[in-house]
Formats: C-alpha cells, structure tokens, sequence
C-alpha cells in the first residue's frame, strides 16, 4: 500500500466526553498518533473529486478565525498556590520567610538611602539629624551609614534573584514530572480533546514562561511588591503632609490594578490557547502531508495554516494593547505623584512645616519610587501572564482519572478468565460534533480465542471499533463489554492489562533493547527476551538482527540512537506484545510491511502473537481476511456481512465481489502481461485497497 492513502485508511477522531485514560502499553500509541492519521475536522477522504467538502466549513467560527477554545481552563490562584506548597521543592514556610526577609532587608536598605542623602542636606545647613550632630563627625558618619546601605542594595538584590532562580527552577522541575505523570494517567480521549500542541505547550513553554519571568523580573516584582507600601509608609513619617499624598496615590492606582488583575488573564489565555492552535494545526499539517497531497487539499491546508497563525498574532496585538494601556497609566500616576511631592514639598519649605533635608529626601524617595511605579503596571502584565502560565501547567498536572464503579464488591475477571471471554459491543454509537455517526448503534459480539477481520471501505468505521475497544475513544452512546465487565465501569489499568491495540505507528523506547522489553514484562530474563523475539522471526542469525541489533539486547534503540529498520521496529513491537502476554489483541495495520520482501516473516510474527487469544484485525489486505476465522464487513459504521471467509465467499455479496477483484489484481501481478479486466458496475466509489 503506497503512502498516499495510508493515512486515509484511518476514521478521524470522534467527538468524546473528556476522562479515559490507559496504562502506556495498552496501545502502540503516541499523543501524536491520531492526528497523524487523520485530516482534523472532517473526513476529506469520503468526498468524492467533483463534489468536494470543504473542511473548514465544519469548524466553529472561533476556530475559522485561527483561534480555539481551550478545553481545559487553567487553575485557579488557589489551586496554583497549593500546588507551589505541596512540591517537594516549592514553597515551604521556611522558604518563603527567607525570600520575603531579604526582600524587607533590600527594600529598607533602599528607602534608608535616599532618606539619609536627603537629610544630609539638613546636615550641611547646620541642623542635627536624629543621631547625626551637625559636626563633621555626625556628618562623616552619616555618610558611612549611606555607605553601609548602599553596600547592603548590592549585596542583598543579587541574593534575592538568586534565591528566586533557584526556587523557580526546582518548581519547574518537579511541576513537569506531575504534568507528565498526569498526562500518562489521564484518559487517552481527555489528551486528545485537549490536543498534542495544547500538552505541549503546557509541558513546555508555560512552564518556561514562569520560570523566565521569575528569573527576569521576580526579584524586582518582590521588591516594587514591599518598596511601595513601605516608601509611602517613609513619606508619612518624614512629614504627616505626604499622608495625605500617599491616600491619593492609593486611591488612583487601585481601579487600573484590579482592571488589569481583571482583564490579563483572560487575554493572556487566549494567547497561549491560540498558539497552542498553531501549534497543533502546524504539527498536524506535517504529519498528514501524504494524505493532504493524496485528496488534493493542500491549499485547505494553507489557508487553515494561515488562520491559525493569524488568530496567534492578533491574540498578541491584542495582549499587546493592553500592556499599553497599562504603561500609559503608570506614566500618569507617576507624573501627578511627582508634581505632588515636589509642589508639597516647596510648600512645607517655605511654610517651615518642614526642613530643606525633609523635603529633599522626600522627592528622593518619590524619585526612587519611578521605577516601581512603572513596575507596578508593567510586572502587573507579566505576573498575571506567568500565574496563567503557570496555572495552565498545573491544571495538567492535576487531571486525574474519573472515579469508575467497581463490580459492587465482586474481584473483576483476570487474564486467563478473559483469554476466553466474549467482547460485545452493545448499541455503541460513536459520533463527531454535530455530525453523522461514525459508527451506528452497533451490535457485534466477538467470540473469545477467535481472531475477526473487519474489512470495509476506507472510513467504514473499522479502526473506530478498535479504538472503542481498547478504550482510547469514547462511545457518544451504548456499551462495551468484555467478559461481562462494562469497560466505562472499571478503570483503565485493567483495560490495559486486558487488551492491547497495535497500530502502524509503533514506537520503542530509548535505551537498550532489553529495557524496552522489559516495559512489558520486567522480570522476564535473557532467555525469555530471546524467545519472544524469536517467536517473531528476529533471531541473532537474521541479517535484520544483524544489521540492526549489532550488541543483541544491549544494542541501544529509539531516541537518540540508530533509526531501527520499519521491520524490526514491528518484530520488536510484536515481541512486547508476546511479553506482555494480553488475552485481546486488535492489531490496525500492525503488519504495514507485508507487501515487502520479509512481509512473510512478519505475517507469522502476527499470526503468533494472535495465537491463543481473541484477535481482532482491522485488515488492510485481504489475505489477512483469509487468514481469520471470521469477517466483519463495515460499510458506514453499520456490519453488512458476518461469517466465516467461506460463508462470505459462498454468499457471493459484497466481500466475494471485493475478493475476486482482489484474487485478480493477484493474478495479474504474477503474471508478465494479460488483458485488461472488463469493467464492472458494482464497484462501490469509495472501496479498500485490495492489496
């Protein structure tokens, strides 16, 4: 099967409620599977050339202007705050009492000198200064006391970012290993609602943009934080008068604060959901470029591209104009509280309510506070847009897996009961948003130790029923059972010890040969590890384990090392299953390679591991229906024939008609030259590759 229409054979993913999850080796999955296997949105690959549906006419209008909404909301501020506390690095009452002390330490060392360069002024007019006599002495230990804070600024600022750096970055570290222990524990359904680049995002940049504005602006965020209160709390006490100046600052500033503590999350939310978009709707375009290419959709693909990008840019503009709205007050707050000290500062001199050294040192402290009062606007953007950041992260880190019934007190059937055990599919319906059904109130019992192939055309609804099975998609309605056990009623892990589904997208994990083995069975020895991968056809006298496997089991495969061969990634996968030993396989293209020259190899690897066990293959080539004791034919999510590939053959219906053009493809292709087939008039529009 060429790989154009590889892709294709695949149904888009249905709509779901969120909540499913699974153990990592219940499928050959990664989070970017189903995306790769299918054009979002719709189903291109059902329309016909001269009547073609425009995907994008199916999306929301938020969605056609480049933007989504996020299915899962960041977490609130006390949410966020609990999880800070709970981290094992994270913020102790020990720790924070450290960082808040040195930042009282810095921010008095600062008002202090600017109140005693002030009052030096009153020094040199000859008039004492609290401690300080107006001598040369009082005035050289004044400025050794000047000397002495400014020596204290420099030492403690740095203390404080570093404290803050090194807190943030343990943070970072632990909060990502939740996330990722979460998102391994979550519902397969939830992550896919949710989006590849939307979990990426949050595992990645959100984390990143807390810790980088913690890292930038956390000390100085700290310091304007305790520098404000307690400047105006120093201007009261130099003269009562600046009271009446610091209520007046208090009053003005405190509507634009809560209109930014208002406004910014939202607006930074949106952002992060719209580059999250982008980022999804950029990762997927890649990934399905056979199919695009093979449907003729690549300009469908660039405009949807285009939108998604532009709905990121103006989700800036957008964040952008507000931080300018924000900076605009801050430029006004500061220039009426300049104004006002300086104009109240003349007054006292020339009233004598206060001294020269007062009054300097008072628009000092006025002047010192520009930076923070910039700050206060300013930082107020980027802490709003870390916590978003930063809540995003940890709503991921706090999905958990619904509660699920239990057998009301009964021990649930295990492997060996299951090995036996009928999968029944009770009026299951699987529908997209506001769109016809996948698959159709269907009823179909698979008999335990037998192996079923479903066979239909491409978006029949065959990998659908795979997926419902094994648990990664979510029914719209009815009910799956196995063994009698109603799969939605127990949890995933043992749904995970129960099935396993084996895709063409199989991976292997980084590391050795033998630990990726071990993920399906860690107290297997050498011995077993070899037989597993004998059972599949990888032995160390085949040129493939040769080639690919130079140190045996301790050749180091996935990430990071030597690609493997397709084929032995295959055997490898197989080898896992048999390790893993489940009592229900279902297997969707899992011998993608069967048309190469170690296709026979690998069609008896799988013909291995289906043994003793229910077996269901989603048979992209028909000598794999053959092989199976029983035939599902799926034609738009609804079973049109059932039996046995004799009974469906002696039926002479729309499996017999498919297996003849099928049987004469094979003819044609063992022979140099023969005439051309006559045409046939039964041939459905859209029929499976008959290779």
């Amino acid at each position: 099967m060429n790989s154009d229409n590889t892709n294709a054979n695949h149904e888009p993913s249905p709509a779901h409620p969120m909540h499913h999850h699974r153990h990592p080796l219940a499928a050959e999955h990664t989070l970017g599977t189903t995306d790769e296997n299918a054009v979002p949105d719709t189903h291109p690959a059902a329309a016909t050339p001269t009547t073609r549906h425009n995907p994008a006419d199916a999306q929301p209008e938020s969605q056609q202007d480049g933007e989504a909404d996020d299915a899962l909301l960041p977490a609130s501020g006390a949410e966020s705050w609990a999880m800070l506390r709970s981290l094992e690095g994270g913020l102790t009452t020990g720790r924070i009492l450290t960082i808040v002390s040195t930042t009282v330490l810095l921010v008095a060392t600062i008002i202090a000198t600017s109140t005693l360069w002030g009052r030096l002024v009153d020094l040199l007019r000859g008039q004492a200064v609290g401690p300080f006599p107006a001598t040369t002495n009082g005035f050289l230990w004044m400025l050794i006391a000047c000397g002495i804070c400014m020596t204290g600024e420099v030492i403690l600022r740095p203390l404080l970012a570093y404290q803050l750096a090194v807190r943030s970055r343990h943070i970072a570290v632990e909060l990502r290993a939740r996330c990722v222990s979460s998102v391994l524990a979550t519902e397969i359904p939830t992550i896919m609602e949710l989006g590849t680049g939307n979990v990426i995002t949050r595992l990645t940049s959100d984390i990143d943009k807390a810790v980088n504005v913690v890292r930038n602006i956390g000390s100085r965020a700290l310091t304007t934080m305790v520098m404000l209160p307690l400047s105006l709390v120093a201007l009261s006490l130099i003269h009562w008068h600046y009271a009446i100046l610091t209520v007046a600052v208090i009053v003005i500033s405190v509507p634009a604060l809560r209109y930014a503590i208002k406004e910014v999350p939202t607006i930074v939310n949106r952002h992060s959901v719209a580059d999250a978009h982008r980022n999804a709707t950029l990762l997927d375009t890649i990934r399905s470029e056979p199919t695009l290419r093979a449907l003729s959709l690549e300009q469908w693909a660039i405009r949807r591209m285009s939108q998604a990008s532009w709905g990121s840019v103006r989700a800036a503009m957008r964040q952008q104009l507000l931080l300018n709205k924000l900076l605009i007050v801050a430029s006004i707050l500061f220039f009426l509280l300049e104004i006002a000290g300086i104009i109240l500062g003349v007054w006292g001199t020339h009233t004598g309510a206060m001294t020269v050294g007062q009054a300097t040192a008072a628009v000092l402290l006025i002047s010192r506070l520009e930076i923070h009062i910039f700050n206060l606007m300013m930082f107020a953007g980027s802490i709003q847009q870390a916590g978003t950041a930063f809540g995003r992260a940890v709503a991921l880190a706090q999905l958990t897996p619904p509660e699920t019934a239990t057998m009301q007190g009964r021990p649930l059937p295990g492997s060996d009961e299951i090995r036996q055990a009928d999968i029944v599919l009770d009026g299951v319906t699987v529908a997209y948003h506001d769109g016809a059904p996948v698959i159709d109130n269907c009823h179909l019992t698979f008999h335990g130790g037998t192996s079923t192939a479903l066979v239909g055309a491409s978006g029949a609804g065959k990998s659908t029923i795979a997926q419902v099975i094994a648990g990664l998609l979510r029914p719209t309605s009815g009910r799956i059972l196995i063994g009698g056990v109603d799969t939605a009623a127990v949890s995933d892990t043992w749904l995970a010890a129960q099935v396993q589904l084996i895709t063409q997208e199989m991976h292997v994990f980084s590391g050795t040969l033998r630990q990726d083995l071990h993920f399906a069975h860690p107290a297997a020895d050498d011995a077993q590890l070899y037989k597993a991968l004998a059972e599949v056809g990888l032995t160390p006298d085949t040129l493939a384990w040769q080639r690919s496997l130079p140190d045996g089991l301790d050749t180091l495969i996935g990430a990071g090392h030597d690609d493997l061969d397709p084929l032995v990634i295959q055997q490898i996968t197989l080898a896992r299953t048999l390790l893993a030993d489940p009592p229900i396989v279902i297997m969707d293209e899992a011998t993608s390679e069967a048309n190469s020259a170690a296709g026979a190899a690998l069609t008896r690897a799988a013909t291995t591991v289906a043994n003793s066990r229910t077996s269901i293959v989603v048979a992209h080539h028909l000598q794999q229906a053959q092989a199976a004791d029983r035939i599902v034919f799926i034609d738009n999510g609804t079973v049109i024939e059932d039996g046995s590939p004799q009974q469906l053959l002696a039926a002479g219906g729309a499996y017999a008609q498919l297996y003849q053009r099928w049987l004469g493809t094979q003819n044609q292709a063992n022979q140099p030259a023969i005439a051309e087939p006559s045409p046939t008039s039964h041939h459905p529009t859209n029929h499976p590759d008959p290779t």
